[in-house]
């Protein structure tokens, strides 16, 4: 049984200005753990774009919380809250976040959006490509 480790974890204010913030969390995680710049790049668009999501929708009004552990060989990154995302094969929200979920699915075709007490959670499981 592969036991949980918790990596890190952070909370930024809901401003525009404080996404740079996600983006360096998000990159200074995967790089600790060894992941390729590739990778690396991929997670810090993906969390940049769940927090602009979220702070364009007003979701983030207590700030987004980032979580990033091990499970195994696998980096898991958790964004909450996210953006209320559209399905990639529409939904009735704005194209633009329907595009947003598309570019995460592409990137990250296992990502899970959920919706926890009225919160949208954006979870992204990295398997070992190091």
């Amino acid at each position: 049984m592969n036991a949980q480790v918790e990596l890190q974890s952070i909370r930024i204010p809901p401003a525009t200005v404080h996404v740079a913030s996600v983006r360096a969390f998000v990159g200074a995680v995967a790089r600790q753990v060894g992941y390729s710049e590739e990778v690396i790049e991929d997670l810090r668009l993906v969390a940049s774009e769940a927090a602009a999501q979220a702070l364009e929708e007003g979701v983030a009004d207590d700030g987004i919380e980032l979580r990033a552990w091990l499970a195994g060989p696998r980096l898991t990154v958790e964004i909450e809250p996210s953006g209320a995302f559209a399905s990639a094969t529409g939904g009735g929200h704005p194209a633009h976040t329907t595009e947003r979920r598309a570019l995460i699915e592409a990137l990250f075709p296992d990502a899970e959006f959920e919706t926890r007490d009225d919160r949208s959670l954006l979870r992204l499981s990295v398997p070992d490509g190091r």
